[in-house]
């Protein structure tokens, strides 16, 4: 995290209309953002302190396929877990959704 720059590539975003998120919420988004790689990178600690603990010097083996398996996990996870913390999802209104072939409730 690069505060002081995310800070100036903010302001200067919200300067040339990119951006219309006001100071508060931005801190907000980027505390939960440190909060969520907190979390991740504690977890990638541990489980690389447990495979080196049961795996010694082949730690890196049993890594790689952890690695991998977490990926795919947080690939399909982070829409439904992640994305709602930093964004409201609302449903398209029925004439757009049928312009793009969505299914009708």
């Amino acid at each position: 995290m690069n505060l002081p720059l995310d800070a100036v590539r903010h302001s200067r975003a919200v300067d040339v209309g990119l951006s219309t998120q006001d100071w508060g919420p931005w801190f907000g988004d980027v505390a939960k953002a440190g909060a969520i790689g907190a979390v991740f990178a504690a977890g990638g600690a541990a489980a690389g302190v447990g495979l080196w603990r049961r795996f010694g010097r082949r730690w890196w083996i049993a890594a790689s396929v952890v690695v991998i398996a977490a990926g795919a996990v947080i690939t399909y996870a982070s829409p439904l877990v992640i994305d709602p913390l930093f964004n409201d999802f609302d449903e398209l209104p029925a004439d757009i959704a049928e312009a793009f072939g969505a299914p009708s409730r």
